[in-house]
């Protein structure tokens, strides 16, 4: 390729966490000093941004990830991540190596009722990690240009690029609020498209629930702007969502979930990604809510996704 030629232009730029999600399946919550056999395991990457760029290629879209993985000499998940998004084909020219950054982990504990407790570890980057950040930046474009950009606020420091990289390229910033963290709350008054789970509305309204919420006060709480699209999700419940000039909701789809995991990464990559399509409002949510559904039925996030025939065989049905 000829030095002055332009990368490829992305359907959904992802950007923020990735991580090893370590699953195991348990009959209860162990009690204090029990030793508890798992009736499986599951090893494969995690983190909302990275399992999205996933859903977002697993759908026929071109998809790519910017984030940070540890130092592949010393850290033994950085080959195994690096890998995996190689055979799921979502494009890495913006997925760093930092010295001094462990990958972080999350252990996974799905009970039989499909509920779930999770414990990560995620280190804070080193200040070697920021001044290799920094020379990336130097060195080349940040990010790859994309229709979409969508980002989880587990990479606070690129928050600034992020913003001025999305309104460069004309792309739509879509926020994926999983926590109401003080990253989301400096990125939510600047996405274009603000997705947010339960919990995170609910902190925001100090407790209440958002489905009971009005949607000018659920948009105040999330600190939304005038011309944002705003959806909550609500897990069995469905979701509500709000224009600058209606609102309205959308009942979930009915499956037998064995494992929530990743469901809402799965929602908001092919929500992304269907606003990359060109699809209206409806179908996007329509979309989205399916990948999110389809996704509870398997176990794990990044192994649970959903291709387009999958997808496509649950919008058909009544």
């Amino acid at each position: 390729m000829p030095s002055d030629a332009h990368p490829p232009l992305v359907d959904v730029l992802c950007v923020g966490l990735v991580c090893v999600d370590i699953v195991l399946s348990v009959p209860h919550h162990p009690a204090t000093d029990e030793k508890l056999r798992a009736t499986s395991r599951l090893v494969a990457p995690g983190g909302p941004a990275a399992v999205a760029s996933a859903q977002v290629a697993r759908l026929g879209g071109r998809a790519a990830f910017a984030g940070l993985l540890g130092d592949p000499a010393r850290d033994p998940f950085a080959p195994l991540l690096r890998a995996a998004f190689s055979a799921a084909g979502v494009e890495t020219s913006a997925l760093l190596a930092a010295p001094g950054h462990e990958t972080p982990l999350a252990a996974i504990l799905v009970k039989p009722d499909a509920s779930r407790a999770v414990v990560s570890h995620r280190p804070a980057a080193r200040s070697v990690c920021q001044s290799m950040i920094d020379e990336f930046r130097l060195s080349q474009p940040a990010f790859p240009p994309a229709r979409v950009v969508l980002a989880d606020g587990h990479r606070p420091e690129w928050n600034d690029t992020l913003a001025g990289h999305a309104r460069a390229q004309g792309a739509p910033l879509v926020l994926d609020a999983g926590s109401w963290s003080d990253s989301v709350r400096a990125l939510a008054p600047l996405a274009d498209h603000l997705v947010a789970s339960e919990a995170c509305a609910r902190d925001a309204l100090g407790g209440a629930d958002p489905a009971a919420a009005k949607p000018a006060a659920l948009r105040r709480a999330l600190l939304a702007r005038d011309d944002a699209f705003v959806v909550v999700t609500l897990g069995p419940r469905g979701l509500v969502w709000s224009s600058p000039s209606e609102a309205g909701a959308l009942p979930a789809f009915c499956i037998n979930s064995l494992d929530t995991t990743g469901a809402g990464d799965a929602f908001h990559g092919a929500y992304a990604l269907g606003l990359a399509r060109g699809l209206h409002a409806q179908d996007r949510l329509r979309l989205a809510s399916a990948a999110g559904a389809l996704a509870c039925t398997r176990a794990g996030a990044w192994t649970a996704l959903a291709d387009a025939a999958e997808i496509d065989a649950l919008l058909a049905l009544p």
